[in-house]
């Protein structure tokens, strides 16, 4: 089970760009962010698994884009919380 602080910062990173960033900008942000040690891959997978985001495009052509689905959102929120 992945750490429910990875697991909220990922989801805030998709919700704040959604279909924009794929497993590398997520990967290099979370490294940014002082998180190493993640396979972002596969904790998306998860995610979408659990129908927290929904990928978009080619895995192979590691193309995969992510946005939020509802369910996610309610984790998260909007992002206009000040």
């Amino acid at each position: 089970m992945m750490d429910e602080n990875v697991r909220k910062l990922l989801l805030k990173m998709v919700r704040d760009n959604p279909g924009c960033w794929g497993w590398y900008q997520l990967d290099r942000a979370l490294s940014f962010a002082g998180v190493s040690g993640v396979h972002v891959t596969l904790l998306m997978g998860k995610l979408a698994e659990c129908g927290l985001v929904e990928a978009s495009g080619d895995i192979q052509l590691a193309a995969t884009t992510y946005t939020l689905t509802d369910e996610g959102r309610a984790l998260v929120g909007d992002g206009a919380e000040t």
